[in-house]
């Protein structure tokens, strides 16, 4: 069925049978009036098709009928399952064929299993409203006359579990379905402390997004509007985020979207690293750990060998600063044929070599992790190196080999005393490097 754009409210009745002294069709009248549907859809027994809905139509009145009206009559009226399933699909066929409508239901009346059911439908498939006609009530308790419908937002309803289960997808990592799902619910919802978490966790997990994937440009543009966003709304704190370190957090953006060398990007990748094995996402896990090994040695390797450019200094480096301060390595490249136009370009053990041979400290340790004590060739690897290789064995490297936890952590151990190391060595205190670059996690759940 094609979809139709020009509906912008979809009512839906259940429709009981009533009597003299409690005439439901005038109560079903009064909500169609009251709401002005532009699709009327009944939901009838077949003694209410037959019975109710003409006195329905009596007490409408032409002048309020909705420019199409359905009807679907069942044919067990008390089989509360069965009906509940009938009305899931039903409004899911309506919401393929008016996509821009609003679907709300009206369960004023019906018998008792008819009414459970579509309540159950409704907020199972997150509808927003629900009305129930009221008015003056007999001695039996039974309502005679209708004069006003009450509605209640399934919104409210619904939105704390929903918000928890979002939440805990956020700190899987799921942050594009997480934020396709809570923008609109935010929209939805009128209780200030639940459309605040909405609000917000659908404002980080955005960000989050970009900023998992390195788009550290785009990521700093929109995490830099916080404090506009809290002093707006209060949003953020209302939600329960940590406020001043989502303030970190837009300054080690800025300094990852600005300096190739820069400690952030260390810690970013490092970052970036646990949470892929925290996600169990192995594979991904090493390779990220491997290039922060060669990313920590190519830093390193800039400085300590006066390398002007940014961008791969370990590559093309000219033989006369090789030569100045790794010259062992230097004659060795030259004596295996590994220059080219008097340039090397050092693969990472190389680097490490050079460093080492340097007098780095940090490329000592990298080097007593990677290559045996005398680092001899043709002796077996350290432990980094043995690690690093496992890595290039791969599916995602050079080779085939699944990557398992204990691989990805032994690893994440090796590496991350590296970048401890580099940070000391450069004056910097780990943790507080570290720290703004790893995400918040969600604060309710």
């Amino acid at each position: 069925m094609p979809k139709q754009n020009n509906v912008e409210r979809v009512l839906i009745q259940t429709v009981g049978t009533g009597g003299q002294n409690n005439p439901v069709w005038e109560a079903l009248a009064f909500a169609v009036a009251q709401r002005r549907p532009q699709v009327l859809v009944q939901w009838c027994s077949e003694e209410t098709l037959r019975n109710t809905v003409p006195r329905f139509e009596q007490a409408l009145g032409k002048q309020n009928v909705p420019p199409e009206v359905r009807r679907d009559a069942c044919t067990e009226p008390d089989n509360v399952d069965r009906l509940a399933r009938r009305y899931l699909a039903h409004i899911d066929r309506l919401r393929s064929e008016f996509p821009d409508a609003v679907i709300e239901v009206d369960f004023t009346s019906g018998t008792k299993p008819m009414s459970a059911a579509a309540v159950a439908a409704a907020v199972a498939r997150r509808l927003p409203r629900l009305h129930y006609a009221v008015g003056p009530r007999d001695a039996t308790g039974r309502v005679v006359q209708t004069d006003r419908l009450v509605s209640l937002d399934t919104g409210q309803m619904v939105a704390d579990p929903v918000l928890c289960e979002l939440g805990r997808l956020f700190d899987r990592g799921q942050f594009a379905a997480v934020a396709a799902q809570a923008a609109p619910l935010a929209a939805q919802l009128t209780d200030a402390r639940l459309r605040a978490r909405a609000e917000s966790l659908a404002y980080l997990a955005e960000t989050y997004d970009l900023w998992d994937r390195f788009c550290w440009k785009q990521a700093f543009s929109l995490l830099r509007d916080h404090a506009k966003r809290e002093r707006a709304s209060g949003c953020l704190s209302a939600g329960g985020w940590d406020v001043a370190v989502l303030a970190e957090q837009v300054r080690h953006l800025k300094q990852c979207k600005e300096g190739r060398a820069q400690p952030a990007r260390l810690a970013d990748l490092l970052a970036n690293a646990e949470r892929r094995i925290a996600q169990g996402d192995y594979d991904d896990a090493v390779s990220r750990l491997y290039r922060l090994t060669e990313y920590v040695a190519q830093v390193r390797f800039r400085e300590r060998f006066d390398i002007a450019k940014l961008d791969n200094p370990t590559g093309k480096v000219p033989l006369p600063k090789l030569a100045a301060h790794a010259p062992a390595l230097a004659a060795d490249l030259q004596a295996r044929n590994r220059l080219k136009n008097g340039t090397a370009d050092l693969g990472l053990r190389d680097a490490i070599a050079a460093l080492a041979e340097a007098g780095d400290p940090v490329g000592r340790a990298m080097q007593a992790r990677y290559d045996p004590p005398s680092g001899s060739a043709g002796k077996a690897k350290g432990p980094l190196g043995r690690l690093l290789d496992m890595r290039n064995q791969s599916l995602l490297a050079h080779g085939t080999l699944p990557i398992d936890r204990e691989t990805a952590e032994a690893l994440h151990e090796d590496v991350t005393a590296i970048v401890h190391q580099h940070l000391h060595a450069e004056g910097l205190a780990p943790a507080d490097v570290l720290r703004p670059a790893r995400f918040l996690p969600c604060p309710w759940g």
